[in-house]
């Protein structure tokens, strides 16, 4: 009695352990037939045992591996040793949803009342397989980098010894693997580094990070043959059974630093040229703003009228100009234009203008013998098809009468001296510059004593903001109305800085010019 009870607790024993156990643990008979299924099997196959007990061991096995069972079990007949008992096999399961995964099998042998059955313990090695997919993915990555010829892969022990050399190593350096192997470290990086290889073995020996590693150095590094060259060294450390490594990427940087070399050469050119055309630039601003009037008052001997004006370019050099001269002792010139473009060929083109106006006015004070005589010269030598548009005005400083033509310009105004606003908006021609034999009309206008005239470029009303929205005719007509006169110089500062300030954060986009003139007969 107490050996029979011994015996049911072994036996007791034997399946808590069974039935613990997260691996499938099963037992088939000759007829391979399914007798005992474990938690473990539930689990791996998806099956639960009263549905899998009695089942043939196809359900959970292929086919293709059943000849091995059956030629186990005809030598366990014949008392042969069936060989496969206690070995691992590497198989495939079949879960119950159909799908095949890898599975690892050992097969044991037990009998029971003189017949033979089969034990087998199935473990579900998916995830090792699939870490063993991602490592060869990974090993045939390192080969093929490694073997590449554009980087050389090295590593070296504690001792500065070469431990292995790519392709690369052997296309950088000049040495084949033969010859590099065992080598000292120094056969390729200077001295002056190994102090930095000794500081960093010693923080790794002291479990320490040697800084170093990860971080690309710039160094120079020796070919076969003993030629400096630059290099980009990149450094990692790692453990094999106790002892530590470096392992090192280096690039050949040769042509990258010609390359730089090259480009900062050229940037020295660029940033010559660059401060030449500056200074040319500036001259050339110095050389235009000399050519328009800066004087003001600039004539203060005559109390008869008075006249400021402004420039300011977008550019270092504009097109944008004005000018006022006496053509004899009581007539007064005076103009603004514009010039189609910006920079130095309008700043030119706008010189030559100036220069056909004054001496033009010089014989003929009619503004429309003035304009059809710069429009014809113009339009003879004209091979880039500029273009100017011009108003030109002669003040008779005895009567306050105005004889002017407008050719393509903008409007200018009258403010009256009883506060109300005229838009002089008689065009007498196009633009001057690009039709040759045309002949330009004028007009006169009669300006009261105190009543001021303004003249201006686009600049003023095609400025945009933020929003790119324009200045615009109405700002400047609401500006104009509300305006009171003091001088001419505040006339055309409060115009400039209402401009300024509609513009905000905005870049200038073209020349701004005004003109201002007041009568005091």
């Amino acid at each position: 009695m107490d050996q029979e009870e011994s015996e049911k607790e072994i036996v007791h024993f034997y399946h808590s352990i069974i039935e613990s156990e997260s691996d499938a643990i099963i037992t088939s008979d000759a007829s391979k037939c399914i007798r005992s299924w474990n938690k473990g099997a539930e689990k791996i196959f998806g099956y639960k045992k009263k549905e899998i007990i009695g089942k043939p061991i196809t359900l959970i096995i292929p086919k293709i591996y059943h000849a091995e069972h059956d030629k186990g079990m005809d030598r366990l007949n014949n008392n042969m040793d069936p060989k496969v008992i206690g070995q691992v096999k590497e198989r495939s399961g079949l879960r119950n949803n159909g799908t095949e995964f890898p599975i690892e099998l050992t097969l044991g042998l037990w009998k029971d009342k003189g017949v033979n059955y089969y034990s087998a313990i199935i473990r579900d090695i998916s995830k090792r397989k699939e870490n063993e997919g991602l490592i060869q993915e990974q090993n045939k990555r390192f080969q093929v980098i490694s073997s590449s010829k554009n980087d050389a892969i090295i590593t070296s022990d504690e001792t500065k010894r070469i431990l292995s050399w790519n392709k690369g190593a052997e296309h950088i350096f000049g040495y084949v693997a033969e010859e590099a192997i065992g080598q000292p470290i120094t056969l390729i990086i200077p001295k002056q580094l190994h102090e930095r290889h000794n500081m960093g073995m010693d923080r790794m020996n002291r479990g320490e990070p040697p800084r170093v590693i990860g971080e690309v150095l710039e160094l120079m590094a020796i070919k076969n043959g003993g030629e400096d060259f630059p290099i980009e060294l990149t450094l990692g450390s790692w453990d094999n059974n106790g002892k530590k490594y470096y392992s090192g990427i280096i690039r050949d940087i040769s042509e990258k630093k010609q390359a730089e070399e090259a480009l900062e050469k050229a940037n020295e050119i660029i940033k010559g040229q660059k401060e030449r055309m500056e200074k040319e630039l500036n001259a050339a601003h110095e050389i235009q703003m000399s050519m328009v009037p800066l004087t003001f008052p600039p004539f203060p001997e005559r109390k008869e009228f008075s006249i400021y004006a402004t420039l300011e370019p977008a550019l270092e050099v504009g097109g944008d100009f004005y000018d006022f001269f006496f053509i004899d002792e009581d007539r007064l010139c005076f103009c603004v234009g514009d010039v189609s473009g910006k920079g130095v060929p309008a700043a030119l083109f706008m010189a030559v203008t100036r220069t056909m106006i004054k001496s033009k006015a010089s014989s003929d004070p009619s503004t429309a013998s003035i304009l059809t005589f710069v429009n014809e010269q113009i339009s003879q030598e004209n091979p880039k098809c500029m273009f100017v548009t011009l108003w030109v005005g002669v003040l008779d400083v005895r009567t306050g009468e105005v004889t002017y033509t407008n050719a393509g310009h903008n409007p200018p105004y009258l403010k009256r001296v009883d506060g109300s606003l005229e838009k002089l908006d008689m065009l007498h021609g196009p633009v001057v510059g690009v039709v040759e034999g045309l002949v330009y009309g004028e007009d006169k206008l009669k300006i009261s004593s105190e009543d001021l005239l303004l003249v201006f470029t686009d600049g003023v009303t095609e400025e945009i903001d933020v929003n790119d929205e324009l200045y615009g005719n109405m700002r400047l007509e609401t500006l104009l109305s509300e305006m009171t006169v003091v001088s001419v110089e505040r006339s055309v500062q409060d115009v400039v800085a209402s401009v300024r300030e509609f513009q905000g954060e905005s870049k200038q986009d073209d020349d701004i010019t005004v003109l201002a003139l007041q009568f005091h007969a």
